[in-house]
């Protein structure tokens, strides 16, 4: 069994590790999400549904979310380690990892780097201003088939989600490609799933 923890802030919620997490237990991966929040924080939104102290729920790897108040996500596996990982993108390769999934992260090095890719397009975004995110999105636009429903390949990986989160809540024109494709994805039960896990921690009380 292993133990990872990782601290998020509701701000900037890890939506590439949760899509990861809900994927893999519709695939019949041993893996539970619990969360949790921070005293750091202020309280949380009604609509926040803490996992009870009496949850004895089990599994292959168990995932601790707490809402905390920190910059980034940050990720450890077993209490007793001393090593962080940074970034959201990072837990999501991690847990696919830990679970031995090889469709999520493929392992052919094309499709790998257009993953990484994705990744690290994604993780810019919050940083940019509305010219430079114009921009982003229409480099990004040229870069997705409006004819296939995930960013590579035949099925979805951590591209779709780390892509999907970025855009989650952004309040940008989306070109045609992205906005099709955002949309097919919006109507998958992962995207669901995680679009009430967000809005729960987000939504004012």
């Amino acid at each position: 069994m292993v133990f990872v923890t990782v601290t998020a802030s509701p701000s900037t919620p890890p939506t590439t590790s949760l899509c990861t997490i809900a994927s893999l237990q519709a695939s019949g991966a041993s893996i539970v999400l619990k969360q949790y929040w921070s005293s750091s924080l202020p309280a949380p939104p009604a609509t926040f549904a803490q996992t009870s102290g009496t949850d004895t729920t089990t599994g292959d790897v168990i995932v601790t979310l707490v809402w905390g108040d920190v910059q980034e996500p940050q990720t450890v596996v077993n209490a007793a380690s001393s090593t962080k990982i940074y970034g959201d993108g990072n837990c999501a390769r991690l847990l696919v990892r830990l679970t031995n999934n090889t469709s999520l992260y493929p392992s052919n090095n094309d499709t790998t780097a257009k993953v990484d890719d994705a990744l690290d397009v994604a993780a810019s975004f919050a940083g940019l201003s509305s010219k430079e995110t114009k921009n982003a999105l229409k480099a990004l636009n040229q870069s997705i088939d409006k004819a296939s429903k995930f960013y590579v390949g035949d099925s979805a990986t951590l591209a779709d989600f780390a892509l999907w989160g970025a855009l989650l809540n952004s309040s940008a024109s989306l070109p045609s490609n992205i906005k099709a494709w955002k949309k097919a994805f919006d109507d998958d039960t992962v995207a669901t799933e995680v679009a009430a896990i967000v809005a729960s921690v987000t939504t004012s009380a």
